[in-house]
């Protein structure tokens, strides 16, 4: 059995690509001809007589044809101006209106100075017998105006002002 045929049977990547132009961002290996992945990681970038040993008889072997290759992050629905602000906010996730309302104190009692919080992800089915409203969110700041994005829950000057507490 030649060489080549043992390094064949032993590869355990799932996936190899191979014959590519594979721009890494990586600035030591800007870039590579053929990349091989276990599970959920890249196991090898390189050239190709490299990446033989990568593949095994499992291996789904993708010919890119010369064609070009870049790495990413696959999300199935993202808005690009709504995901920054998610990243930058406060998760609301939670089942659970004792945990959100925890969560929203911690939050408030870290960020003294931000002026303008957004918060994502209420479960408005936690609540069954009415909406959220601000004077629960009053109840942990009154004095600071804040906005919390998450469907309905609004805090602002304006609406405490003008509308009673919702």
């Amino acid at each position: 059995m030649s060489q080549e045929n043992l390094g064949r049977l032993n590869g355990t990547a799932d996936y190899a690509f191979i014959n590519g132009k594979i721009y890494t961002m990586n600035e030591n290996q800007p870039r590579a001809e053929a990349v091989a992945i276990e599970g959920n990681k890249i196991t090898y970038v390189g050239d190709a007589s490299g990446l033989m040993r990568e593949i095994g008889y499992d291996t789904e072997v993708v010919d890119l044809r010369g064609k070009m290759m870049l790495p990413g992050f696959v999300d199935g629905h993202i808005h690009v101006v709504a995901g920054g602000v998610i990243m930058k906010g406060l998760g609301l996730q939670t089942d659970d209106k004792d945990e959100l309302m925890k969560r929203i104190t911690e939050y408030v009692n870290a960020n003294p100075d931000e002026k303008l919080i957004h918060g994502y992800g209420l479960r408005l089915h936690i609540w069954t017998d009415d909406w959220p409203t601000v004077a629960m969110l009053n109840e942990i700041e009154s004095e600071a105006p804040r906005v919390f994005l998450g469907r309905r829950w609004t805090q602002s000057l304006g609406q405490q002002q003008g509308s009673g507490d919702r």
